[in-house]
């Protein structure tokens, strides 16, 4: 809502992130230039869709440019980053906040891929989340079970 009353070109101190999960993210204040505003609406290629992901602000803060939208974000393709004028073709890194499917169309693009487990609802490390009642035995809480899969 900032950059928006901002406008592009102006400058925003904002919160940003740690609304879907206040339980495991707080949100981190950025300054920033606001480089493009949208409506949020992008067409994917796979699923082959449209996505809305609200209002949609593409923030400039030092080098890094932050793409926040109102709504989540579908990002298992780029074209959200293409919606709001961003190359990932030119830049030295781009963060993807995807647990796995985005390789299909990032990994042509990249020198390399890198997964990092970062904390939530949807970290792979399953015994870094809050569970309070996970049935026993369970891998990989109890590590002495023989066969996990059975």
């Amino acid at each position: 809502k900032k950059c928006f009353e901002a406008g592009v070109g102006g400058e925003v101190t904002s919160e940003i992130g740690g609304t879907l999960s206040p339980v495991f993210f707080t949100p981190v204040e950025v300054t920033g230039e606001v480089i493009t505003l949208c409506d949020g609406i992008y067409q994917s290629k796979y699923p082959s869709k449209m996505f809305n992901s609200g209002p949609t602000a593409v923030l400039k803060v030092n080098d890094i440019y932050i793409v926040v939208t109102s709504k989540p974000a579908f990002m298992l393709d780029y074209q959200l980053y293409l919606r709001v004028g961003l190359d990932v073709t030119a830049a030295k890194a781009v963060q993807v906040k995807s647990a796995g499917s985005y390789r299909a169309y990032y990994s042509p693009l990249a020198f390399k891929c890198i997964d990092f487990a970062s904390p939530g609802s949807s970290d792979s490390r399953l015994p870094k989340l809050p569970f309070t009642k996970p049935r026993r035995p369970l891998w990989p809480f109890d590590l002495d079970i023989v066969d996990p899969w059975y």
